[in-house]
């Protein structure tokens, strides 16, 4: 299990990296600190229960992600966008308000994971996880499935032809997914994967 809080660090890493090494010591897991080497001394110097390794800044992310039955992390863009492209299911306990919040909803929707705010409830959506292989499976398959690995070619194919005159600025990118837009909220919920808490606003 992979547990991290962004490239920089976050301090609430720690409260939710030790419930969850409380809750699971069984578990193999790598709490990855970024680039806040505070954070990375002091978890290292913690008491850990079980096998709990700590890790600063790391370059290979995906590569601890591919490795790793389950990643717990705060809703980022771009961690988001690495765990579907190798298809780990995600627990995320955090999220920047109005700026992260449509990551969350765009994952408990696609039932890639499990919006867990807190340590208490992201412990909890780990437990769960782990212990319902059935559940946790669903959740690789939808994560993966989510993932848009010709996203960058796409991408620099629109900005050649915008530089060239040829395509509007505005252009609708296709749905890979076929699903309606709407909140992720309520029993249609696309895979809404249990103990998910309320999407944020």
């Amino acid at each position: 299990m992979l547990v991290i809080g962004g490239g920089v660090g976050v301090e609430s890493l720690e409260q939710v990296a030790r419930a969850i090494a409380a809750a699971v010591p069984e578990a193999q897991t790598v709490v990855v600190a970024g680039q806040n080497e505070r954070l990375r001394a002091r978890l290292a110097s913690l008491p850990w229960p079980g096998r709990v390794r700590v890790e600063g800044f790391v370059e290979n992310i995906h590569e601890w992600m591919r490795a790793a039955d389950l990643l717990v992390t705060k809703a980022g863009p771009t961690t988001i966008a690495e765990a579907m492209m190798v298809g780990v299911p995600i627990v995320l306990w955090g999220a920047i308000p109005a700026q992260e919040t449509p990551n969350v909803r765009l994952v408990v929707k696609a039932g890639a994971g499990i919006w867990a705010p807190g340590a208490r409830r992201a412990a909890e959506a780990v437990t769960y996880l782990l212990r319902h292989s059935g559940a946790r499976l669903a959740a690789a398959r939808e994560s993966s499935r989510m993932a848009s690995p010709e996203a960058a070619d796409r991408v620099a194919s629109i900005l050649w032809e915008i530089g060239r005159g040829g395509a509007p600025l505005l252009t609708e990118a296709p749905s890979r997914n076929k699903q309606p837009a709407g909140p992720a909220e309520g029993p249609q919920a696309r895979g809404r994967l249990p103990l998910s808490t309320p999407c944020p606003d």
